[in-house]
């Protein structure tokens, strides 16, 4: 399922433009970021990358991604460096080893961390 939305060349380019804005934001700010891996969004889209690119990206701007363990295994936080011993302090109680693939995402492959969440509606 590799067919583009007809939209999407030109909704790349617009997104590249937007994408050095957003770097530099996030460069400066160094936001918590909450981010959804997931493989079948990334096939939808011809060159649209894979996961382990994402990760790659965010990593290399500095940042630790934790599994967000809950309901549906695709949310993950990700914490700047500088942010790390103060997220630790607040929620090192919930941080755990992260030692299980699951085919969302295969996210074994670039987080060994996961924040256990017992979230009830």
């Amino acid at each position: 399922m590799n067919n583009s939305p007809i939209y999407w060349n030109k909704a790349k380019k617009q997104l590249m433009k937007k994408d050095k804005v957003m770097k530099k934001l996030i460069k400066k700010y160094k936001p918590t970021l909450i981010v959804e891996f997931e493989h079948y969004q990334f096939m939808r889209v011809k060159d649209g990358g894979t996961c382990d690119d994402l990760a790659k990206l965010i990593k290399d701007m500095g940042y630790n991604i934790f599994y967000l363990e809950y309901e549906y295994p695709s949310d993950h936080i990700c914490i700047h460096d500088d942010n790390l011993k103060e997220f630790n302090e607040q929620f090192g109680n919930y941080i755990l080893p992260h030692t299980e693939r699951n085919d969302v995402n295969d996210n074994i492959s670039f987080t060994n961390k996961k924040i256990k969440l017992d979230y009830k509606e």
